[in-house]
């Protein structure tokens, strides 16, 4: 597998592409592009209302991989279930990756979306990898020990004190 400088797929005799064969730069821009989506999708999984009770929750639940906790969190996906959502059409034009139409099934058409797979997998371990480093980032700002003019705060930090 090789890009054009559109970066175009071309298939390499027909051959299905795996993740192993993205060059580099493309795979580079799938990660930028990933923890970008990851972070912003993070954002709104807290918000300034949030109790430490449920930091520690959240937190103990991640931990402990609990089906419960873990799937109260909405990590980004390419399911377009939502009206905004990235599905794999808008991941490759986001690319700049040219993809025949659905309704084409020549062969050619056919291994392109195939090919399409191995994109749409890095995207979906990198922009998962980001959201949960987020998550897990926001979580540990808000776990922090707090003090306030030397001394220990239980309540939470705020930044006045």
């Amino acid at each position: 597998m090789t890009w054009t400088t559109t970066s175009k797929i071309i298939l390499n005799g027909g051959k299905i592409m795996s993740s192993s064969d993205i060059a580099p730069e493309m795979q580079a821009r799938i990660t930028e592009l990933a923890a970008e989506h990851g972070k912003a999708a993070a954002s709104w999984a807290f918000d300034g209302n949030t109790d430490r009770a449920t930091y520690e929750r959240a937190r103990k639940g991640i931990d402990d991989g609990d089906p419960e906790v873990m799937d109260s969190f909405r990590v980004p996906d390419l399911g377009g279930e939502y009206a905004d959502d990235f599905t794999d059409r808008s991941l490759a034009d986001e690319l700049g990756i040219d993809l025949p139409d659905l309704a084409d099934d020549s062969e050619s058409a056919l291994a392109a979306w195939d090919s399409m797979t191995a994109i749409s997998e890095a995207y979906l371990f990198a922009v998962s990898a980001a959201y949960w480093a987020e998550i897990e980032r926001q979580i540990n700002v808000q776990l922090a020990p707090c003090e306030c003019y030397g001394y220990p705060v239980a309540s939470g930090c705020t930044p006045d004190c």
